[in-house]
């Protein structure tokens, strides 16, 4: 690889990696060759007639506010953002931790120096006094603090002043970037812009500069927190919670909270529960951080009152209840029909002849209503079939 040195108008020096084969063949172009320098500048924009304050990314900053008080102050602290509990020093910040101090002389003025700038201090700062004879008090206006990235073209050979530059990202034309100057000016600067940017004289389209990419760092956004689990959010299931994020540089910790209480913090973007129960319902949330910034996402979990393995075994043990119902019932069914069965009687009597004197015969039988009679005589067979139906008495039969 080959470094190229830049120096810019505010003596500030930008490295900017090519490798040696696409730094000497943007060298050697033809008279029109160009190559194109990525610089991105961090500027502190003063406000109330502060004066403008540039510094690059990775390089320190010293943020003024003069003021004048009667009264002596005691405590003072600068802060960019406002919490539920009041504002957050940046001194006690994690985003900010090692990277700020207070300067100025509580007397006369406040100067905020932040060093090692990243993409994520962009944003307003505000200061805060406290003196001997009153509460905090706020300070100035505040001073915004916003990200600017700068992309020139240089070319090897002079130009005409009115000469046009157009600009390329990702071998694609970016609209209305004809510009007279050499410099593209993105401002502010997103994760949006990161890409492969080229220039070229417009007329010259077909001698491009070398490619030289444009890398925004950023702190995690677009934090997510997902639940899934094994047969459905239950009493014994298995659970996943899994925390996903947008950033450059990728996540360094993720650390994971149960009802504000942390249960564990490290690389893994995942946490798990193997025996899921109602102690474990409530509110998770994953806090994402990297090197520029940190952000949180959370899900509340409630898992059911009936366990998956139970709810199958209930529905088993009704289908068997059901089967059992129904086979009594049908024993039940075939036990009557088998008793009516029985009070279908036959009965049988043979007469033989004595003789030639008829035997008599007296036959009597009687059910729940009423009683029946037959005489039979003369050398006949006799047969007396008597079917009672269902809740019939039974039948006798009595000789003379």
């Amino acid at each position: 690889m080959q470094c190229l040195t830049v120096k810019t108008d505010h003596n500030f020096t930008s490295l900017i990696y090519f490798s040696a084969r696409d730094a000497a063949m943007a060298l050697r172009t033809a008279w029109c060759g160009y190559f194109l320098i990525l610089l991105t500048v961090t500027c502190a924009l003063g406000q109330n007639n502060m004066r403008h304050v540039c510094a690059l990314r990775g390089s320190s900053v010293d943020l003024p506010c003069p003021f004048t008080y009667p009264d002596q102050v005691t405590e003072n602290l600068w802060y960019s953002q406002w919490g539920k509990d009041g504002p957050t020093d940046l001194k006690v910040d994690q985003r900010y931790a090692g990277r700020v101090e207070y300067r100025g002389t509580t007397a006369v003025d406040c100067v905020l120096k932040i060093t090692d700038l990243r993409e994520s201090d962009k944003g307003e700062y505000f200061f805060r006094y406290k003196t001997d004879n009153s509460d905090w008090t706020n300070g100035t206006e505040g001073v915004a603090l916003s990200i600017k990235a700068v992309l020139r073209c240089h070319t090897a050979c002079s130009l005409d002043i009115n000469t046009t530059f157009i600009w390329y990202k990702n071998g694609q034309l970016i609209p209305n970037t004809d510009v007279n100057s050499t410099s593209l000016y993105l401002d502010p600067v997103s994760s949006e812009d990161a890409g492969r940017y080229s220039c070229a004289v417009k007329g010259h389209q077909n001698l491009r500069s070398t490619e030289g990419t444009l890398a925004v760092r950023y702190g995690p956004k677009n934090t997510l927190v997902s639940v899934s689990s094994s047969g459905g959010l239950v009493v014994g299931s298995s659970v996943t919670l899994t925390c996903s994020s947008d950033a450059n540089p990728p996540v360094d910790i993720y650390t994971w909270y149960f009802n504000d209480r942390i249960l564990q913090s490290g690389f893994s973007n995942s946490y798990h529960v193997a025996n899921f129960s109602f102690e474990n319902s409530g509110r998770y949330l994953c806090e994402a951080i990297n090197q520029r910034g940190s952000t949180n996402s959370s899900i509340q979990v409630t898992v059911s009152a009936v366990q998956a393995s139970a709810l199958a075994w209930t529905w088993v043990g009704l289908a068997v209840l059901a089967a059992g119902a129904s086979l009594l019932v049908i024993c039940c069914i075939l036990k009557r029909r088998a008793a009516g069965g029985r009070d279908a009687v036959t009965f049988t009597h043979r007469v033989l002849p004595d003789n030639d004197t008829y035997a008599g015969l007296s036959m009597e039988t009687w059910t729940k209503w009423n009683p029946l009679k037959t005489m039979m005589e003369n050398h006949q067979r006799t047969l007396i079939e008597k079917n009672h139906c269902q809740n019939l008495g039974e039948g006798t039969i009595t000789e003379p």
